[in-house]
């Protein structure tokens, strides 16, 4: 089943609110951290804010496209969350559990697609 244009646009955009709910808390624990561990969140957060603004700009992207021709803008999307994805996983393994959340999976078309 083809997930719709409005239903992928509204799970992107809550995992893109998500994202950046924990680049916050990441910010709010440099400022309390240690000079080194000072340095190393904020080497995270200057390699995660791209990556989230990239997001939004595909999710704008997204609802600005005809509903005829999603599917290219949805794929691209697709990629840019998987690349957002691993950035996090990656920060979040460099911290060692500092931050436990779990990273969503990517926007799948149905359930039997996912990751």
């Amino acid at each position: 089943m083809k997930e719709k244009k409005s239903e992928f646009q509204e799970k992107l955009k809550a995992q893109l609110d998500e994202l950046e709910t924990k680049l916050d808390s990441l910010k709010a624990k440099a400022k309390d951290a240690t000079a080194d561990a000072k340095v190393k969140y904020n080497e995270a957060i200057k390699e995660l804010e791209p990556k989230i603004a990239e997001g939004k700009a595909k999710l704008k992207e997204l609802a600005d496209t005809a509903d005829d021709a999603w599917d290219d803008v949805k794929e691209g999307a697709a990629i840019i969350w998987s690349q957002m994805k691993t950035t996090f996983k990656n920060v979040k393994d460099r911290f060692d559990g500092d931050d436990d959340d779990v990273i969503a999976e990517k926007p799948a078309e149905d359930s039997a697609s996912a990751e």
